[in-house]
């Protein structure tokens, strides 16, 4: 006899805080194209574009990497009404107030791949804080200025806020 299979429990605690749009094709069940209207008209609230735009060795610019505060996304999901939250108040949500984040951190809260880090870092959209403390290992993450990855969030966000500068 075997034993009953416990139902899987399900949390959303530690999701990232900001969703690739991605995620949206397969869990609402829309096209990519319906997806980025949606976000260019506001209907998902806070937006940030993280792509490079660093052009590809044939000269053609790369598509936009556009992520969805979780909130917002959860409230689309569970059809709720959007979050209230000022762009401001979203980035205080995930980005510490007294220190920067380290490469492996924006990659996990941005959920991408060190090489869109390293091209934002290469490119000097984001500034470098610290250099590694090692060559291998968790410490040899460069620590990006907190000042840095708020000015390009807020340059690439898809602006709802009229308050964003």
């Amino acid at each position: 006899m075997q034993p009953e299979l416990a139902a899987p429990n399900w949390t959303l605690t530690n999701t990232p805080p900001l969703w690739p749009l991605e995620f949206f094709t397969v869990a609402l069940n829309l096209k990519m194209a319906a997806l980025i209207d949606d976000c260019d008209s506001g209907k998902f609230g806070h937006v940030w574009d993280i792509s490079s735009r660093r052009r590809n060795d044939d000269g053609k610019v790369p598509r936009r990497e556009l992520r969805v505060f979780f909130r917002d996304g959860l409230a689309l999901l569970q059809r709720r009404p959007l979050c209230q939250l000022t762009y401001e108040e979203c980035l205080w949500e995930f980005i510490p107030a007294t220190r920067g984040l380290k490469g492996t951190e924006l990659q996990k809260h941005w959920c991408c791949g060190p090489d869109l880090i390293h091209d934002l870092d290469s490119s000097g959209l984001i500034q470098v804080e610290r250099e590694r403390l090692a060559e291998r290992g968790p410490r040899a993450s460069r620590l990006y200025s907190r000042a840095s990855i708020i000015q390009f969030l807020k340059n690439r966000a898809i602006v709802r806020d009229p308050t964003l500068n």
